[in-house]
């Protein structure tokens, strides 16, 4: 049986490997699109050019969901607002510490598979 602490270390894990994943997969292929809006690749070279109605399309793997031109866009800059507040809450109440450095924690959902 799971218990709660070890739910919440997976959850906590997984949701901080998610927003790590994918602040390193925009940062390469949009660069400072998102914040600056210029046309630089994420290599800091102009040249292939993805916008980020294509990105989130991508990412979010049914394009009807991401939704169509700016709405895209906008939902995109949602998903970077959640991100940005959900790490700001992580590192503010040490979520790290308490759930995915425990050693006890990490201990009894290896144990229990």
């Amino acid at each position: 049986m799971t218990t709660r602490a070890t739910r919440n270390a997976q959850l906590v894990r997984y949701s901080i490997n998610l927003v790590h994943w994918e602040e390193q997969l925009s940062k390469a292929v949009l660069g400072d699109r998102i914040e600056g809006n210029s046309n630089v690749g994420g290599d800091g070279t102009e040249g292939l050019f993805i916008s980020v109605e294509t990105y989130w399309q991508t990412l979010h793997w049914n394009t009807e969901d991401a939704g169509p031109g700016k709405i895209a866009c906008e939902r995109y800059q949602d998903f970077r607002n959640y991100t940005k507040l959900y790490r700001e809450t992580v590192e503010k109440y040490d979520l790290i510490k308490k759930y995915v450095a425990d050693p006890w924690v990490t201990y009894r959902a290896l144990k229990q598979h």
